[in-house]
């Protein structure tokens, strides 16, 4: 198992990081598993929402596999940015107006999917802000143990 941390971080800082990996990758398979759910209704108003929401599922889902298994700061930062992107326009979309397609113009209404879904992408902003400011490169990954040999007597 890999620990390597910056300079001046101890024991402690090494457990936060792991304990915060598994909430952010289950943050993001729940970002990701709500895409997936509202992509074909969102499919069916419009090609371009249908591909932009089954992306964002698949981003979700690579970035909650990569916290498990390579999680990296570049993994923490890339992820923190797209998420924060997909919260910002989810935010102006139902604010504002939706800047693209056949509801140009229009703002949306909140669900309880959309509220759900922003709120997991707001804490995952979170927790990967942290990760990447408060854990060197690269975090301890899930551990994977081999049987070891039985011993000769």
């Amino acid at each position: 198992m890999n620990t390597l941390l910056r300079a001046g971080t101890d024991a402690t800082d090494i457990g936060a990081c792991e304990r915060m990996l598994y909430p952010a990758a289950a943050l993001s398979f729940v970002a990701e598993a709500i895409h997936l759910w509202v992509t074909p209704e969102h499919y069916l108003e419009w090609l371009g929402y249908g591909i932009f929401f089954l992306a964002t599922a698949v981003f979700q889902s690579f970035l909650g596999a990569a916290l498990l298994l390579q999680p990296r700061r570049w993994v923490f930062f890339s992820g923190a940015l797209c998420n924060l992107a997909v919260v910002v326009l989810w935010a102006y979309t139902h604010a504002v107006a939706v800047p693209l397609g056949p509801m140009t113009g229009e703002a949306e209404a909140v669900g309880v999917l959309d509220a759900a879904g922003a709120g997991a992408e707001v804490a995952l902003v979170v927790l990967l802000a942290a990760l990447w400011w408060r854990c060197g490169k690269p975090v301890p990954a899930i551990r994977r143990t081999r049987e070891s040999e039985p011993s000769k007597v």
